[in-house]
C-alpha cells in the first residue's frame, strides 16, 4: 500500500451486527484518490436506485483523504457520501476538526456503514479494532452530551461524531457534528445516521501515516505556514474567522437579508453581528482543527437557559442565515440559535433557511392557523427562532413537522406563492453567496450534484482573488462570459480533488496556494502528480456523482436556480437590479463537460473517456466503446 494511507476500510453491517475489514481498492486510489471521490464511488456501486434515504439499503460512507492525518497545514478534512433525504438524490458533506485524523490514526481510511440496527447503537474504533456497542442510554442527548457522557467512558483521548435529537427524529437537514461544533451537515446525513440508529462513532488511535519524504514534508509545510501567515485573506480568517467575511458581502452586493430579499447595505443592525463584534463582545479563544496555522474557529460567550456557556462559532454562514436572512440583528440570539443546531445537530444554513421561509410566509398570510396553532413569527422575533429550531429537531407541532422536511417540500404543501419565496436547488437551501451578485456561483448551484452549496464548486475569483494554479485570474462577477470553463475546473480541483485529498479550501484555495497540492502529495504518497492529474480525479468524481442523480431522474430539468434569484433582482446595493442568469450558461457548460445538452446526463464518450464503464452501462446499456485505460 502506497504511503500516506492506512491500506484499509472498515465495513459495518448493523442490521447484522458484523464488522469486517476491506483492503482499500488500489484502483480507487489511482482514480479517485481519496475522501469523497472514493465514496462516491462506493456509493454509485453499491446504492441501488430508486431506494429511499431512508432504506437499510442506503450506505454512509465516510472517507479521509491520502493528506488527512499528515503533518501538513490543514490536513483535517474527512466526507461522507449518501444518497440524501433533502433531495433523493447524491448527498455529501464534508467537516474538519480532530475525528478524521484520529480515524486515520486507527489505522483507518474510511467506514462504510450499511444495514439498520434493532436498536441505538454506537461504533468504538481502536488500533484493536472496531466494536458494535449499545447506545441506548445515550439516545435522545444531544451531541454535546453524548460527546462527553463517551469521552468520560472511554477516555478523553477519544474522537467523537455524533448525532443529536434532530438525526435521531429523521430531521432531513439534520447534521453530524464532531469536536464539539465542527459539524459533517449539508444533504442531510445525520438523518441517514439516524435511520441506521447509529448514535455515535467514537475514535482513538496511535499510529500516524507513513510518509514517502518526511524531511520534505516538513518543508514544504515550513514554506506553506509562511505563505498562509503572510495572505491578507488567511490573517482576516485568524483574526475574525469566517465571520470577517461578513460585512464585506455588502461590497460585493450580498442580498443576504430577509430571505434574500434584500441587500446587506439595507440592514441597519449588521454591524451587531459581524466579526468585529463576535471579536470585541463574545469571543473566548480561537479553535483550529488538526495541524493549521490559521485557526479561523471561534468559541465565543453564550447563555443557555440564563446560565453564561462556552459554544463553538458562529461561522460566517451562520450568522447570515440565523442572523440577518431572519432579521435577527442580536448577537446573543444568533449565537444561542447557532449553539441549539449543533447540539440538536442541524445543519444552520438549512435551518435558517427554513425559518427565513417560514418567516416570510407568516408575513405573507400564507401559513394557515391549523399550522401556526396560535404561534406568531414575526422577523427577528428571537424567541420565536428558538421555538422554531427545537419544534423542527423535535418535528413538534404542525409547523415543526413540516419544516422538518425543508423549504421544498413546505413551499409545495403550502402553493404558489409559498414556492416563489422558497430558495433552494434540488431540494438544498442555498448557502450565503447571492448568485445575482456573482453569476458564477449561480451556475455552480444550479449544475451542483448536491444542491446549492458553496463547498461543491462556486468561482471564488468573483469576489476574491485569482486561483494561479488553475490559470483563473480574477473575474467580473456581473459577467456571464468564460464562467462555465473556469466553474468546471474549480468544480474539479476544489470541490472534487481537495474534498478527496482531505485538505481544507481556506488554506490551500482561499490563499491561492494549490499549486503546492502536487509536491505535498508526492512528498507524502511518493505519487509524482501535476495538477492535470488532480483535475482528472476530480471529474471522474464529478461524473460518477453526476450518472448516480440521472439514475434517480435528475437532469437538465433539475439544473435550474429558484425564483427570487432568477425574477426578483435586489432593489439596493451594488448588485441592484441583476438577477441570475445561470440558464444562459448551461449549453455552454454542458458542451465544455461534455454532457448531453438535452438531457443534462454525461455522454457515453464522456464516460468511455473517464474510464466509467460501469456508469455508461446505468444510462444506455452496455457499451461497445473501449475504454481509455485498460
Amino acid at each position: 500500500m502506497r504511503k500516506g494511507y492506512c491500506g484499509k476500510i472498515v465495513r459495518v453491517d448493523l442490521t447484522r451486527g458484523i464488522v469486517r475489514d476491506q483492503a482499500l481498492d488500489e484502483r480507487l486510489i489511482e482514480d479517485f484518490l481519496g475522501g469523497t471521490g472514493i465514496a462516491s464511488k462506493i456509493l454509485f456501486d453499491e446504492v441501488p436506485p430508486g431506494i429511499s434515504a431512508f432504506d437499510p439499503a442506503n450506505k454512509l460512507i465516510f472517507m479521509t483523504g491520502p493528506l488527512t492525518g499528515v503533518p501538513v497545514p490543514a490536513g483535517a478534512r474527512y466526507g461522507v457520501a449518501f444518497k440524501s433525504p433533502q433531495t433523493g438524490a447524491y448527498g455529501e458533506a464534508t467537516a474538519g476538526g480532530k475525528w478524521g485524523p484520529e480515524l486515520k490514526f486507527a489505522g483507518y481510511d474510511g467506514i462504510v456503514v450499511e444495514g439498520c440496527a434493532k436498536a441505538p447503537m454506537i461504533l468504538v474504533i481502536t488500533d484493536k479494532g472496531v466494536e458494535i456497542r449499545d447506545a441506548g442510554p445515550l439516545w435522545g442527548k444531544d451531541t454535546l452530551q453524548t460527546e462527553e457522557r463517551l469521552q468520560e467512558e472511554l477516555g478523553k483521548e477519544f474522537k467523537v461524531a455524533c448525532i443529536g435529537p434532530a438525526g435521531e427524529n429523521l430531521v432531513s437537514m439534520s447534521s453530524i457534528m464532531n469536536d464539539r461544533g465542527r459539524a459533517a451537515a449539508r444533504s442531510g446525513p445525520g438523518a441517514v445516521m439516524g435511520s441506521k440508529r447509529l448514535k455515535a462513532i467514537a475514535v482513538r488511535g496511535s499510529r500516524r501515516p507513513n510518509l514517502a519524504d518526511p524531511a520534505r514534508v516538513r518543508a514544504l509545510s515550513k514554506t506553506l505556514v509562511q505563505k498562509m501567515k503572510k495572505h491578507p485573506g488567511c490573517q482576516l480568517l485568524a483574526s475574525q474567522g469566517t465571520p470577517g467575511l461578513f460585512l464585506l458581502r455588502e461590497f460585493v452586493g450580498y442580498g443576504i437579508v430577509k430571505n434574500w430579499q434584500k441587500d446587506l447595505s439595507e440592514f441597519p443592525e449588521k454591524e451587531q453581528i459581524g466579526g468585529e463584534r463576535l471579536n470585541k463582545d463574545f469571543l473566548i479563544k480561537r479553535d483550529a482543527c488538526f495541524g493549521c496555522p490559521i485557526r479561523c474557529g471561534r468559541v465565543t460567550k453564550g447563555r443557555m437557559d440564563g446560565i453564561s456557556v462556552e459554544v463553538k462559532g458562529p461561522e460566517y454562514e451562520s450568522m447570515a442565515a440565523l442572523g440577518s436572512q431572519c432579521l435577527n440583528g442580536s448577537m446573543e440570539t444568533m449565537i444561542l440559535a447557532n449553539h441549539l443546531c449543533n447540539i440538536l445537530g442541524m445543519d444552520t444554513i438549512s435551518t435558517g433557511g427554513v425559518i427565513a421561509f417560514a418567516m416570510e410566509c407568516y408575513e405573507r398570510g400564507l401559513l394557515p392557523e391549523e399550522l401556526l396553532e396560535g404561534k406568531k413569527i414575526p422577523w427577528g422575533d428571537g424567541e420565536a427562532m428558538v421555538g422554531l429550531i427545537n419544534a423542527i429537531a423535535q418535528k413538534k407541532g404542525k409547523l415543526g413537522q413540516m419544516l422538518s422536511h425543508g423549504v421544498k417540500y413546505a413551499s409545495e404543501h403550502l402553493g404558489d406563492e409559498a414556492m416563489k419565496c422558497a430558495v433552494h436547488v434540488k431540494g438544498v437551501e442555498a448557502a450565503e453567496h447571492d448568485p445575482r451578485s456573482c453569476q458564477g456561483w449561480g451556475l455552480s448551484y444550479a449544475v451542483g450534484n448536491a444542491g446549492a452549496r458553496h463547498t461543491e464548486g462556486g468561482i471564488w475569483p468573483e469576489s476574491g482573488g485569482p486561483q494561479t494554479a488553475l490559470g483563473i485570474d480574477k473575474m467580473d462577477r456581473t459577467a456571464i462570459e468564460n464562467k462555465p470553463g473556469a466553474l468546471i475546473l474549480i468544480q474539479d480541483m476544489i470541490a472534487s480533488a481537495m474534498n478527496s485529498l482531505g485538505v481544507c479550501y481556506f488554506a490551500f484555495g482561499l490563499s491561492d496556494l494549490m499549486g503546492y497540492l502536487p509536491d505535498l502529495f508526492e512528498a507524502v504518497t511518493g505519487d509524482k502528480v501535476e495538477v492535470k492529474d488532480f483535475l482528472l480525479c476530480g471529474e471522474r468524481s464529478f461524473n460518477v456523482k453526476r450518472v448516480f442523480n440521472a439514475r434517480e431522474g435528475f437532469g437538465r430539468k433539475e439544473d435550474v436556480l429558484p425564483y427570487r434569484f432568477t425574477h426578483e433582482p435586489l432593489k439596493q446595493g451594488n448588485s441592484k437590479g441583476l438577477t441570475g442568469r445561470a440558464a444562459e450558461m448551461l449549453d455552454e457548460y454542458y458542451r465544455l463537460r461534455g454532457w448531453d445538452p438535452e438531457t443534462g446526463w454525461p455522454t457515453r464518450e464522456k464516460l468511455a473517456e473517464l474510464s466509467l464503464g460501469k456508469e455508461s452501462n446505468a444510462l444506455y446499456g452496455e457499451s461497445l466503446i473501449q475504454t481509455v485505460r485498460p
